[in-house]
């Protein structure tokens, strides 16, 4: 996880939604809403989830999975189901997020499908769920013990990922962020962000990174001063980082944490373009 951005405002389709519906609560209502239309002939929902990918660069607000079409969905931070007071978390703009599936679309991504994706779907089903399918509508603060993504520090990073690809919490730079360490910790279980199908995911990025690293540490020389290995590092940080022109590297905690210094020169120096 890092820090996610939010939308400032509700995208227009929403605001019509709400102009016409104000005391609304029901999802579903807004899911089929058909008095609205962007230009690009989306509907209210298809408009929202969007936003939501494209102000989070691509990603899952949690396990950092490229989103797609197939595999994404409106991710309620407060529950929706929640009712007992004022504020209707079913359409908060700060209460949203994109999210993945959590490892649910058996149906689109199963060892049965015409294209197995495992990093998107892996039996056993319950054991590999992850983000917000696990969460359920237990209520931030009062159920459940955990971090908002967009309450996170951009810096120092508060997870770091291993070689068998489990991310885990960085104490130290939990006490510098002032943030208890320990509902770093929830939040990984919580999640479920270490089950085996992410933790193997990561590992293929990691290895991804590590033949890169190696074939281009080969082609530099052995001869290559401390300068020159850090200037490779910057550069495939932040090639990989940066993957994507439009979006970021899945996994993106994985990448930082496999570059490490060299990945916080970079990060450091582009805050807009990964917040």
């Amino acid at each position: 996880m890092k820090k996610v951005g939010q939308l400032d405002t509700a995208p227009t389709g929403l605001q019509h939604f709400l102009e016409r519906h104000s005391e609304e609560r029901n999802w579903n209502i807004f899911k089929h809403y058909q008095d609205y239309k962007n230009d690009k002939n989306q509907n209210a929902d298809k408009e929202l989830i969007n936003a939501l990918i494209e102000r989070q660069h691509g990603l899952c607000a949690y396990c950092e999975i490229e989103l797609t079409e197939t595999d994404s969905q409106v991710e309620h931070f407060h529950p929706k189901s929640d009712t007992s007071d004022s504020i209707n978390w079913t359409f908060e703009i700060t209460n949203l997020f994109a999210a993945c599936k959590g490892g649910t679309a058996k149906n689109l991504f199963g060892e049965n499908t015409r294209f197995p994706v495992p990093k998107r779907f892996r039996e056993p089903t319950k054991k590999n769920r992850s983000c917000g399918e696990p969460k359920g509508n237990q209520v931030p603060g009062l159920d459940i013990d955990i971090l908002k993504p967009s309450e996170l520090p951009p810096t120092p990073p508060l997870f770091s990922v291993s070689r068998n690809g489990a991310i885990s919490v960085n104490e130290e730079n939990c006490h510098q962020a002032e943030i208890d360490p320990v509902k770093a910790e929830n939040t990984i279980r919580e999640l479920n962000l270490n089950c085996e199908r992410l933790k193997d995911a990561r590992m293929e990025v990691l290895e991804k990174l590590k033949n890169t690293l190696e074939n281009e540490m080969i082609e530099l020389g052995e001869t290559a001063s401390d300068e020159e290995i850090m200037a490779l590092q910057v550069r495939l940080a932040k090639q990989f980082l940066f993957e994507k022109q439009e979006y970021l590297g899945e996994f993106f905690t994985t990448i930082r944490s496999y570059f490490g210094l060299a990945a916080e020169k970079v990060l450091g120096n582009s805050l807009g373009r990964w917040i």
